[in-house]
């Protein structure tokens, strides 16, 4: 069944590494947490950018980029 255009659905979120990830990564290591701390913007989905999909046809819908 496709979607009507217009229609409202939940989007799939799939997060992936972004910009402020890696300023994030950087900042830690400056901070001196280079101890596993630097990583942590890559495990957690908090500083990563979400790419929103249309469940139906998998179609890009939009990207919040957190920077």
């Amino acid at each position: 069944m496709a979607a009507q255009p217009q229609s409202e659905v939940n989007t799939s979120v799939e997060y992936k590494v972004g910009a402020f990830a890696w300023l994030m990564c950087f900042v830690f290591i400056i901070l001196g947490m280079v101890f596993g701390c630097c990583l942590i913007p890559f495990c957690s989905n908090t500083f990563k950018d979400a790419h929103h999909k249309c469940p139906l046809c998998g179609a890009g819908l939009d990207v919040h980029k957190r920077l």
